[in-house]
Order: C-alpha cells, then structure tokens, then sequence
C-alpha cells in the first residue's frame, strides 16, 4: 500500500466517523480485528468492536481528526 493508499483509507475512516456512521466505520474492520483502546481495555472480533463503539455513535461521541497536508508551488508554503 502506498502513503497517499493509506491517507485515503483514513481520511474515508474517519469520514465515516465524524458522519455518525456506525456501519460505516464498522465496514473497515476485518471478523477478526483486534482494537486496544489507550486505557489497556482490548476488544477482540468485529463484534466485540462495534459494542465498544455503539456508545460513541449514540451522542456521546468526541471526533476523529485527520490532518490533510496541502501542497503549494509558492516557496513560502513549501517551506511550511
């Protein structure tokens, strides 16, 4: 997979997110993901998963947030 393959992916993940679209985000992980959360709670399966998530998607969710890096001919941007 390529870097720009990758920002792609990502970019459309957490799209889906930020929309509230549960399926959507559900339909980047394979039956048998594994998702570790920052606090050592892991989740095993798809199933496992989107329980974990529901509660994000039912008005108690923070955002997703990816960085889009733009490029620009001028110098002073590219410099940036």
């Amino acid at each position: 997979m390529t870097r720009d393959e990758f920002k792609e992916i990502t970019l459309k993940f957490t799209d889906a997110f930020n929309r509230d679209d549960l399926d959507g985000v559900m339909a980047w992980f394979a039956e048998d993901a594994v998702y570790d959360e920052f606090h050592g709670v892991r989740h095993e399966g798809k199933e496992a998963i989107r329980a974990a998530f529901e509660p994000m998607f039912a008005g108690n969710s923070a955002r997703c947030a990816s960085r889009r890096r733009t490029c620009s001919s001028t110098p002073k941007m590219a410099r940036r």
